[in-house]
């Protein structure tokens, strides 16, 4: 085992914002690990936003420690984030991003998936549904979000994603 799967730091985080700002969520890479032979990385995963209680807002944040994501699956997530805001203007403004991605091991449900709701008005915009689940605590939240703030969250995932890796 190297020096670098035996001892984990916290980096900074990518944070995926919510077009309003309000909403986001932050993926924190500690250390490169395996699962039964998968390449992957220990990691903090965060969700951050509001609720209303009829007369104001409050801040709430649900977070997990100590999650394992997939290499592979975030190399999908990264590549096909990629390559839908390097599609030409017109052809960007025509659909919406798609996807789903599974971060899923026994005891650990982490999706992230990217597609429109009925309950969500987003325009052209990428609609996100974040599930997480450990033991028996879950989650479930939705934003809207953009290229712009597609394309930060994947330079930060793919920094800190290269700086393990090397």
């Amino acid at each position: 085992m190297s020096l670098v799967e035996t001892l984990c730091f916290p980096m900074s985080a990518a944070e995926l914002r919510s077009n309003s700002g309000r909403s986001r969520l932050t993926v924190q890479l500690l250390c490169c690990r395996s699962y039964q032979s998968a390449p992957g990385y220990e990691a903090n995963v965060a969700i951050h936003g509001e609720r209303w209680d009829g007369d104001h807002e409050h801040p709430i944040t649900f977070s997990v420690e100590g999650l394992f994501l997939s290499r592979p699956e975030i190399d999908r997530l990264l590549t096909e984030i990629n390559g839908w805001i390097d599609l030409p203007l017109e052809e960007l403004a025509e659909s919406a991003f798609e996807g789903d991605y599974r971060f899923d091991v026994p005891g650990q449900i982490v999706r992230l998936l990217f597609g429109d709701r009925e309950d969500t008005i987003s325009a052209q915009n990428a609609v996100l549904t974040i599930e997480i689940a450990s033991g028996r605590m879950s989650t479930e939240t939705v934003f809207v979000t953009d290229q712009s703030c597609l394309r930060l969250f994947s330079e930060a995932l793919r920094r800190d994603v290269d700086h393990l890796s090397t």
